[in-house]
């Protein structure tokens, strides 16, 4: 089957580029599958074209990212994404698919007009322009063009074939605001790879990191969400023998480090920035205990599927997380970590305490942790589901 997938996400640079990829890295072995990508350094090519097929993305040109930050970067940004749309068009009108799989962004208005192509879609929704509506009231502008793209939004949705969701909390939220069927949506939620993060013995050395520190470990994009400002906390409550690893890039980056060193703590938080989509299984070994911090006010309301959860727990990782719907029914499910209270610094001090008072038990909660990713939270058995969302869509054509 021919499958043509709309993703506006740069490849590398965030989990939702991790998400394109591995669902159809492995769907790309049984079907013809074409993935549409703005376009990506040459370095983030060559790592990715050594796991995926060349053929499998094309990289649309004229859709590289703006330098600069602010308001450089947001037009930028509408520019490049409307463009984007409109190649989806063009495409559509020069090739035969099946079927098409959207990756739904704010952006994405090309679903509009999939029906002048005869062509079944099917819809993935990870966030929504309705919320984003609401909670920005402060920008006029931002409000009213997010109020413009939730219409769009509801239209889109309402011609698919089929929505997928990454939390049930979300499919709760699309079937009560848009009045989707629930039978319509199905829940399909991230994974890791067995067998990319997996227990790495040497990875410590790999990373040139001390032998005898606590290293408490977060990978990820460092957006305000993730909660990073309480592990930074934190450090300053724990003793001097625990330090953090912050691997990933992101808007906070800079302002995270400066609460660093306005808390005395800089020498024990170290802050790698981006680092290869191969290499991260080693400096997640590099840790002791992994923290998924994530804040109540952005994530409850939907709910979370983190891909960093799972990879934690793929590399047989005690994890330490916040109680937001999404991460702490799984922790506690799985019994692989602890569960905190969101955005609570002294809270998850006292929960890196416990973990270090239950060094004994890591062992057993990474192996729990990573036998549950193998049994059902792997690339490959969330890939197969996604499978079969499309082709019962494609047959209803």
């Amino acid at each position: 089957m021919k499958i043509l997938v709309t993703a506006f996400v740069y490849l590398g640079e965030d989990a939702g580029s991790t998400h394109v990829f591995e669902i159809w890295r492995h769907l790309a072995k049984q079907h013809q599958v074409t993935i549409l990508l703005p376009q990506a350094s040459e370095i983030q090519v060559q790592t990715f074209n050594q796991i995926i097929s060349p053929r499998v993305i094309r990289f649309v040109p004229g859709t590289r990212r703006w330098p600069g930050g602010g308001l450089v970067r947001r037009f930028g940004y509408v520019l490049t994404a409307a463009w984007y749309e409109f190649y989806v068009f063009g495409y559509l009108v020069g090739h035969a698919v099946d079927a098409i799989y959207v990756r739904l962004m704010y952006s994405s208005i090309s679903p509009l007009f999939f029906r002048w192509f005869h062509r079944p879609y099917v819809v993935e929704v990870n966030g929504l322009a309705h919320l984003g509506s609401v909670v920005l009231r402060r920008n006029l502008l931002i409000r009213l063009t997010m109020s413009w793209q939730a219409l769009i939004e509801r239209r889109i949705l309402r011609g698919a074939r089929q929505v997928v969701t990454v939390t049930e909390k979300l499919s709760q939220v699309l079937s009560r605001i848009y009045g989707l069927e629930r039978q319509s949506i199905t829940v399909v939620p991230n994974g890791a790879d067995p067998d990319l993060f997996q227990p790495i013995d040497s990875a410590r050395q790999t990373v040139s990191l001390e032998p005898q520190t606590i290293y408490l470990g977060f990978a990820g994009h460092l957006a305000p969400w993730q909660g990073i400002e309480y592990v930074v906390r934190a450090l300053a409550l724990l003793p001097k023998d625990v330090q953090a690893l912050v691997i990933g890039q992101g808007p906070m980056k800079q302002a995270w480090e400066s609460l660093a060193a306005e808390l005395g703590v800089a020498d024990r938080c170290r802050f790698t920035g981006l680092v290869p989509y191969p290499q991260v299984p080693i400096y997640l070994n590099a840790c002791d205990i992994m923290v998924a911090p994530f804040t109540a006010r952005r994530n409850a309301d939907l709910g979370i599927s983190p891909l960093k959860l799972y990879e934690y727990m793929a590399c047989a990782k005690p994890v330490l997380t916040t109680d937001v719907p999404g991460v702490a029914e799984v922790v506690r499910k799985y019994d692989c970590g602890l569960v905190v209270p969101a955005e609570d610094a002294q809270e998850l001090a006292k929960g890196v305490t416990q973990l270090l008072q239950r060094r004994a038990e890591w062992a057993a909660m990474g192996q729990r942790g990573r036998q549950a990713v193998i049994d059902g939270f792997s690339w490959a058995a969330q890939a197969a589901k996604v499978e079969r969302v499309v082709l019962a869509a494609a047959k209803r054509s």
